[in-house]
C-alpha cells in the first residue's frame, strides 16, 4: 500500500469558522464581534494554499550512537471523509541487543482498526540525519542486502515483503 502525502490546507472561507464568523475570521478582530472575542485554537485557522520545497524543521533522525538508551518516533495523521488514519513509526535502542531494543510500525484506521509490525532487530531500520526519510524492511522477498535509504517505488515493492519507507512526500509499506 502506498500513500502520497500532499499538504494542501484549505483556502480562507472554506472552514466552518470562516462561514460562521465571516471574512477575516482568523485575523484579530475579524469576523462577527461576538465570535471574535472567543479565543480560537491555532489549529482551526484557515491557511492559504502553499507549496514549499523546504523540509519540516527538526525532521532528521537524532540518534548519534554515543548515548545510552534512546527512543525516537514519528507520527502522521491523514484525515479523509471516510475516516482518519494514523501512522506511527518508532525505534528504541538502535544497533543493540538490549531487551528493550526494537523497531515498529503501527497503523490505526477507522472503526478502531489496527496493524502492528515489530522487530527486535534494529539493524533493519534506517533514517536520514538531515531530512525526513526513514524506513525498515521487516522481511525481504528474497535474500540480499536490506535497504539503507529510500528506494524507488517499484524496487521497494520488488524487494521488500514486509516493511515501510517514509519521506516528507511519500509513505509506502505493506
Amino acid at each position: 500500500m502506498a500513500f502520497r502525502v500532499v499538504w494542501k490546507p484549505h483556502r480562507g472561507g472554506a472552514c466552518s469558522d470562516c462561514r460562521r464568523r465571516g471574512p477575516g475570521a482568523h485575523r484579530p478582530g475579524g469576523g462577527s464581534e461576538a465570535a471574535s472575542r472567543r479565543p480560537r485554537p491555532a489549529s482551526s485557522r484557515c491557511l492559504p494554499d502553499f507549496a514549499s520545497g523546504e523540509e519540516t524543521p527538526h525532521s532528521g533522525y537524532h540518534w548519534d550512537a554515543a548515548r545510552g538508551r534512546f527512543m525516537e518516533g514519528w507520527y502522521f495523521k491523514v484525515a479523509a471523509p471516510s475516516g482518519s488514519f494514523a501512522f506511527m513509526y518508532s525505534i528504541e535502542n538502535p544497533n543493540s541487543w538490549d531487551p528493550s531494543a526494537g523497531v515498529g510500525a503501527q497503523v490505526m484506521g477507522p472503526k478502531d482498526s489496527y496493524m502492528l509490525q515489530y522487530s527486535k532487530d534494529t539493524r533493519r531500520f534506517w533514517a536520514d540525519g538531515k531530512k525526513l526519510e526513514l524506513g525498515c524492511a521487516f522481511r525481504l522477498r528474497e535474500s540480499g542486502p536490506y535497504p539503507s535509504g529510500m528506494s524507488e517505488k517499484g524496487d521497494f515493492e520488488r524487494r521488500v515483503e514486509r516493511g515501510f519507507q517514509v519521506s516528507s512526500s511519500w509513505h509506502q509499506g505493506h
